[in-house]
């Protein structure tokens, strides 16, 4: 299900270092994914670095893509997952994110699963897919490094967080959410 980043004019396959200018990194954006990472057992640092990459670091729920443009959403839904899941044009982080979760937990991932998971989940359709399958713009194990190397940053910026100890308390605690928005953390 991932992005077909082959449409994309320039597109040397797999997701762009783009900066999150597109969405907002507010508090109640990152407050969302947060949420979702909690329910999945995993960290925000990960699903939000995962996000970055599917939507050309824009973390737009509207972004279309793949084959024919027929994916959308956080994730890249495909044409069915978007009916199964409810995505529809017009949704906030907030609105997709539940389907976001449901998604993942449907295709088996579970919690402790890292970013590698997560994507392999996503792009090959459940945790255990193997990362020597290729979606034509690379193998999956090419696409989970392109992501960590150039999209980390990012989902870092989005999240607000200012160190690792940020993602970790996070993760552990869940409700340290708080600590990584400050007055300056987050600015519009």
């Amino acid at each position: 299900m991932g992005y077909d980043w082959s449409q994309e004019a320039g597109a040397a396959g797999g997701g762009s270092a783009l900066n999150v200018q597109a969405i907002t990194a507010t508090p109640d954006n990152a407050s969302a994914l947060v949420g979702a990472a909690k329910q999945l057992g995993t960290s925000p640092e990960d699903l939000a670095t995962v996000i970055s990459y599917e939507t050309g670091g824009k973390f737009d729920p509207d972004i279309v893509g793949g084959k024919n443009n027929n994916h959308m959403g956080l994730i890249q839904f495909g044409k069915e997952e978007q009916a199964k899941y409810g995505i529809k044009p017009g949704m906030s982080i907030k609105d997709q994110m539940p389907a976001v979760v449901q998604y993942l937990k449907d295709r088996g991932l579970r919690p402790g699963d890292g970013l590698d998971r997560i994507y392999r989940t996503i792009n090959g359709g459940n945790r255990e897919a193997n990362v020597k399958l290729s979606d034509g713009n690379g193998t999956i194990e090419q696409h989970i490094a392109k992501i960590d190397r150039e999209h980390r940053g990012n989902a870092r910026a989005f999240l607000g967080l200012a160190s690792p100890r940020d993602t970790q308390v996070m993760t552990q605690a869940g409700t340290a959410f708080n600590l990584a928005f400050n007055d300056q953390a987050v600015q519009a």
